[in-house]
């Protein structure tokens, strides 16, 4: 099934794309109820009825849907140890660079345990979920820039992504804004008043939702110019800044300073990347207007 929704990506039918992962999401919720009313809940049936039975409908739903725009059949040897060769190189950093955002997305909840008490680290868990949730129109931002971003060929192309990207990044932040005044109501009443101390952690949180947006289609440049190791480069960054800067600022503002260091994380790691582009881009435009394919990293 995932295999299906990279070869989706990658040939633009981002609608069927959509099916198919509704049609997963869809039958499991049918299957977990249907489940639920009869009284079958057991590890066994979880992983069976409500993990490989939607896959594998969701590849045969994808399969009819994405027929003729790919093959499934595997590849000669050749091809595949070419491709191999330079899928370990490229995705070498990129595996790096996905174990630093993992530490980053978690070492705040790490630090603020350690110095916290129980209430106020479930509030922080609460704020930090619902942002993670606020944060799926991100990861899907990131899946539907990628086959465009990958694409990017001259420098007219990069300033037509650039100028879309800031486009669509401004409208969804613009979308985030009503959940500020709407985030006490929600929380309150989905999760009961002894919750409330969430309440402003979730509206910090949206700020760093927001710098995610944006920063996004910045990330997505190591591709189309071939350089995965600057990703890991900012991750690490990242990973650095958040660890210093909610060391201090946590015993100075509590949880608030976790949120803002996380913030200054996420700026400080873009900045990195986008100075490392700053100074290649002379190197860059030069390659791309002679033609000439970008070095494999």
């Amino acid at each position: 099934k995932e295999g299906l929704v990279v070869g989706g990506q990658a040939t633009g039918r981002f609608g069927r794309i959509g099916i198919v992962l509704l049609t997963n999401a869809g039958l499991t919720l049918v299957l977990a109820v249907a489940l639920s009313v009869v009284g079958r809940i057991s590890l066994v049936t979880i992983l069976v009825a409500l993990g490989i039975v939607p896959s594998l409908a969701a590849f045969g739903v994808g399969r009819g849907l994405l027929a003729g725009s790919f093959s499934l059949a595997p590849p000669p040897w050749a091809r595949l140890r070419d491709e191999g060769a330079k899928l370990l190189r490229f995705g070498g950093w990129l595996w790096v660079a996905s174990i630093l955002t993992a530490i980053a997305g978690q070492l705040d909840v790490l630090l603020v345990n350690r110095s916290s008490n129980a209430a106020v680290v479930g509030a922080y868990g609460l704020a930090l979920g619902l942002a993670t949730a606020a944060e799926a129109v991100n990861r899907s931002l990131y899946a539907a820039l990628l086959p465009a971003a990958s694409a990017l060929r001259s420098p007219s192309e990069l300033r037509r992504y650039l100028r879309h990207a800031v486009i669509r990044s401004t409208a969804i932040t613009l979308l985030l804004l009503p959940l500020l005044p709407l985030a006490r109501p929600l929380i309150t009443v989905l999760y009961g008043a002894d919750f409330s101390a969430a309440v402003p952690l979730f509206r910090l949180f949206l700020a760093v939702v927001a710098l995610e947006v944006f920063v996004a289609p910045w990330t997505l440049l190591a591709f189309p110019l071939e350089r995965p190791r600057w990703v890991a480069g900012a991750e690490l960054v990242r990973v650095i800044v958040l660890a210093a800067g909610a060391s201090v600022l946590i015993p100075l503002w509590g949880p608030a300073g976790a949120i803002a260091a996380k913030f200054a994380a996420r700026a400080a790691g873009a900045a990195a990347l986008l100075l490392v582009l700053a100074r290649q881009w002379p190197s860059i435009r030069e390659r791309w207007s002679s033609g000439a394919e970008m070095p494999r990293t």
